[in-house]
C-alpha cells in the first residue's frame, strides 16, 4: 500500500478503487452501462466514533460499495501514486466485505 497523506474524519473511510473486470467462466466481461457496485480496498478509516462497521473494517479490507455513496478525490492527493483512484465515503456506503 502507498503512504497515505490524508486521514478520514467523521466516520468516513478512504477507499482505493480496484478496476477489475468481472468474468464469467474465464471470459472477461466489458463494462456495460448498467450501474454495478464498485470494488475497492480500504486505505484509511476513522474509528474515533462508535460504529458497527469498526469491528469489520481495517486497512486493507476489500469491499463492495455504491459509487454514488462516495466522493471522488483528485488523483495524487491521497498518496504519491497519482495513477490510482481514491474515494472518501461514510461507513454506511459499504455494501459488502470480501473475505
Amino acid at each position: 500500500m502507498s503512504e497515505i497523506k490524508f486521514f478520514p474524519v467523521n466516520g468516513r473511510v478512504i477507499v482505493e478503487v480496484q478496476k477489475e473486470e468481472f468474468s464469467l467462466g474465464g471470459i472477461a466481461l466489458p463494462e456495460t452501462r448498467d450501474e454495478k457496485p464498485e470494488m475497492g480496498i480500504v486505505m484509511a478509516i476513522d474509528k474515533s466514533e462508535e460504529h458497527p462497521m469498526n469491528a469489520l473494517l481495517d486497512e486493507g479490507t476489500k469491499i463492495l460499495f455504491n459509487k454514488f455513496a462516495a466522493t471522488q478525490l483528485r488523483k495524487g492527493i491521497v498518496s504519491n501514486d497519482d495513477k490510482k483512484e481514491h474515494l472518501v465515503m461514510t461507513k454506511d456506503g459499504v455494501l459488502a466485505i470480501y473475505k
